[in-house]
């Protein structure tokens, strides 16, 4: 049914199962064997950590990236790092672990706004989503500013049922980008959470296209 439906996060905060990482070429395989190799030879040094973890996530290797947590001191890694070892732990579906990240790039960065919808995404998926409401509500008016963090506020109201509270959410994005199609159908899935289906067809027809022909099913039998 279609009041089942989901908001869709920014494609790197998503957690549905992976695609498969793209093949590497054999020059590319080498690399990451060499990097790989000189970072185990030298554990404690840094610029060879620092070569290997970029070249991982440039690979989709989020596995071998995450396995790097081990060494890596979060007090002192710079934000963007931990943002891309938050997103490999969101990957492998370690909520409780990307947020911790998240949380240490905050303390680095407290404003900066792909941590603070990475740690709200990861609370949210590890069935905190009053945590991630209140990290946002506590930064409404940066949140209030930016589409990424509103998308982040929205799927968390979702999460809470607050359909009409996420439906202003929808409803600011809107504001700020009018052709965000994100936008418009997941405010027409919150029109129906919020238990006006009719209206909600209405949107839907009101935009042809905008949804496929199972999710206008759905709403009409409602």
């Amino acid at each position: 049914m279609l009041l089942g439906a989901t908001i869709t996060p920014p494609c790197w905060a998503q957690n549905s199962p992976q695609p498969p990482s793209p093949p590497l070429n054999d020059a590319q395989l080498q690399r990451l064997q060499r990097l790989k190799e000189q970072a185990d030879r030298n554990p404690g040094n840094k610029p060879s950590l620092y070569d290997y973890r970029p070249a991982l996530e440039q690979a989709h290797r989020s596995v071998e990236l995450l396995a790097l947590l081990p060494r890596v001191d979060l007090a002192a890694t710079p934000p963007a790092v931990l943002a891309r070892l938050g997103r490999a732990a969101n990957e492998q579906k370690r909520f409780a672990v990307a947020a911790d990240i998240f949380r240490a790039a905050l303390r680095q960065a407290p404003d900066r706004s792909e941590v603070l919808a990475g740690l709200a995404y990861a609370l949210i998926d590890d069935g905190k989503p009053d945590g991630a409401v209140e990290l946002l509500e506590s930064r409404r008016a940066a949140v209030w500013r930016q589409v990424p963090l509103l998308e982040a506020y929205a799927e968390a109201l979702r999460a809470q049922r607050e359909y009409a509270q996420a439906l202003l959410l929808h409803d600011r994005i809107l504001a700020l980008e009018p052709g965000n199609r994100e936008a418009q159908r997941n405010r027409i899935f919150a029109v129906a959470r919020a238990g006006a289906p009719h209206r909600a067809l209405e949107l839907a027809q009101a935009s042809p296209g905008l949804l496929s022909v199972e999710e206008t099913l759905a709403l009409r039998s409602d």
